[in-house]
């Protein structure tokens, strides 16, 4: 039976930026395991391809062969997709300011050899 309560039962502990830092004490504490710095891009295929291939957990349908493959695939689809977001990540946050930058520096130069001239 589904019943509706005017209580609020659920919350957020910490609101802002997201923070690994943050997401790692709260899981692990201040002593924090070295496998736990590990980037997703990295530990997520490396997972994959321990229980699909050394363990062979996916058997029968996914043979130790293919997991092997399915995890090699989602290795570099991942580590495109970390550096694709990091480009796009640079793109959005200090290209704009770089482009502005060099904008005034070179009307500024222009300037300069005109006056000089």
């Amino acid at each position: 039976e589904f019943r509706q309560v005017r209580e609020l039962l659920w919350y957020r502990r910490h609101e802002g930026v997201f923070s690994l830092g943050r997401q790692r004490q709260s899981l692990f504490g201040l002593k924090q395991p070295w496998w736990a710095h590990i980037p997703w891009w990295i530990s997520q295929p490396k997972a994959l391809g321990w229980n699909l291939c050394v363990r062979g957990t996916g058997r029968p349908k996914v043979s130790r062969l293919y997991g092997f493959f399915y995890a090699i695939e989602y290795f570099f689809v991942s580590t495109v997709l970390h550096f694709a977001r990091g480009i796009r990540r640079f793109q959005k946050r200090h290209l704009p300011r770089y482009i502005e930058n060099a904008k005034e520096f070179f009307s500024r130069q222009s300037r300069d050899t005109a006056a000089g001239s």
